[in-house]
């Protein structure tokens, strides 16, 4: 009884911590994704402490005068968080083709890390090792020169290859490349 007690106030307490942390980092950034983002782990956050109040009430003997499917809200909550969050990415994705301005850049540095993940099968699991490139880009935009990252799993490019990217016509710092990624 006191384990499933003390689950349900660290499983809360992690939730407020993750949302306390994507607001900072939401007010911070000022990105949209990230703001909303921050607003759904806040009603997540809400509904996963109210889930927990009703699970230690049960385990204490109270009775709730309504019983409400926290767990169906979380769930629900989860799915269209990501869904707006996808859409979101997708969208940005989208806006850079329709709004951004094309120009052609040239790599000039490539650094190499690798990263190892943890696959599944049926009956194992084993570390997988990817290497990470960060592409360092230079381009011109109205006589200025610009130099920024772009990070892939793609380590196909050379120093001095040409990248088609978009930059933002309001910010130049701003950058997507479809060929790299």
């Amino acid at each position: 009884m006191k384990s499933v007690i003390y689950n349900q106030i660290m499983g809360a307490i992690i939730v407020i911590i993750m949302f306390i942390t994507s607001t900072i980092f939401a007010f911070i950034t000022k990105k949209i994704d990230f703001i909303i983002i921050s607003i759904f782990l806040g009603i997540l956050s809400l509904l996963f402490t109210l889930s927990a109040i009703k699970v230690i009430k049960k385990e204490k003997g109270i009775k709730n005068k309504h019983d409400f499917n926290y767990g169906l809200c979380i769930g629900f909550i989860c799915l269209t968080a990501f869904f707006i969050t996808s859409l979101i990415v997708f969208i940005n994705n989208i806006s850079y083709r329709i709004n951004g301005i094309e120009t052609t850049s040239t790599i000039y540095k490539i650094t190499k890390r690798k990263e190892y993940n943890t696959e599944y099968d049926e009956e194992n699991s084993y570390e997988v090792e990817e290497e990470i490139c960060n592409n360092y880009v230079k381009y011109t935009v109205n006589n200025k020169e610009y130099k920024s990252k772009i990070t892939s799993q793609n380590c196909n490019y050379s120093k001095g290859d040409k990248v088609k990217i978009y930059y933002d016509k309001n910010n130049p710092n701003r950058i997507e490349s479809n060929s790299i990624y």
